[in-house]
């Protein structure tokens, strides 16, 4: 679904990401799992979560995930 329009959020959006850099070796970091994000930002009832996805090329990747709750 692409249309959140009229989904309720919840009132509480937070985020996480990992970092890829790969170069001869690829390297990931931090946390995008969706019950830490929730958990770190207070959020004890989670309505839905979407993910983001940046690149340059294949050296560098960030996923960003987005959790909404309350």
């Amino acid at each position: 679904m692409t249309d959140f329009e009229s989904t309720d959020s919840g009132g509480t959006v937070s985020s996480g990401d990992v970092k890829k850099v790969s170069f001869y070796v690829s390297v990931e970091w931090d946390e995008n799992g969706i019950g830490e994000i929730a958990k770190a930002n207070g959020i004890n009832e989670i309505y839905y979560a979407d993910i983001e996805e940046r690149r340059i090329f294949t050296y560098w990747k960030k996923r960003q995930v987005h959790v909404y709750g309350r």
